[in-house]
């Protein structure tokens, strides 16, 4: 098959060769993934760093060494984050061991994991939901305090329940470098809400902040506080 390509003058480029192919492209996929996975990601090589450094065993990928990792970690910890210990340490290693996540996905390591997760789980015990009994407790307790985290648990708390918000919806982290602006949600509150809230005697100020907010705790210490010009 003949290909046409239009006649125009190239810059010079250089020649990599396939191992500085293979270095760039893992630095880019490094570079892929959330500020707070990265982290998480970095936490799981360190144990696993520290494993190697514990038993004065060489550093390697092979199977036999995740398969005992697994187990070692199991008899500690819950075998469930074990699995996702496993995807950082394939992410954080694989510019060095290129085999990592062959090894990751042999039948030596799927069923050490399993026969761990077998042995050693335990249930979930699932926490009791919240009720608008217990939002009047909070309300009765903190509705008259002046203390600012108290207001701002609160607000969280109401709006939470009344917008149906996550956690993760409404708090963000205290680590600037894990803050990612892309992330933050707008979230608006209906009619229902609103007057939900207003039935608990919820302040008028409170029932406004909520009916537009960031998932930022920062911006929570506005609507607390409309008057205050510092944040």
């Amino acid at each position: 098959m003949n290909f046409k390509l239009a006649q125009s003058r190239q810059p010079i480029r250089e020649l990599w060769s396939l191992e500085c192919l293979m270095h760039a492209r893992s630095i880019a996929l490094r570079h892929a993934i959330d500020a707070s996975t990265k982290l998480t990601y970095s936490l799981a090589l360190h144990s696993y760093l520290n494993f190697y450094k514990l038993h004065y065993f060489p550093v390697t990928s092979t199977e036999n060494m995740l398969s005992f990792f697994i187990v070692y970690m199991s008899a500690y910890i819950e075998p469930r984050p074990v699995d996702s210990y496993l995807f950082g340490i394939c992410h954080e290693l694989e510019e060095f061991f290129l085999d990592i996540r062959h090894a990751r996905s042999s039948q030596l390591v799927s069923q050490s994991l399993k026969e761990c997760k077998c042995m050693f789980s335990k249930p979930i015990n699932q926490k009791c939901a919240l009720t608008s009994a217990n939002l009047s407790l909070v309300h009765q307790e903190l509705g008259t305090s002046d203390a600012y985290h108290d207001k701002l648990f609160l607000a969280m708390i109401l709006v939470g329940f009344h917008a149906l918000l996550r956690l993760g919806k409404i708090v963000d982290s205290n680590n600037p470098w894990l803050q990612n602006p892309l992330k933050l949600i707008f979230h608006f509150l209906h009619s229902d809400g609103a007057i939900a809230l207003a039935e608990q005697g919820v302040h008028p100020e409170l029932i406004q902040a909520a009916a537009y907010i960031r998932k930022h705790s920062v911006l929570f210490n506005t609507f607390l506080f409309p008057t205050s010009t510092a944040l």
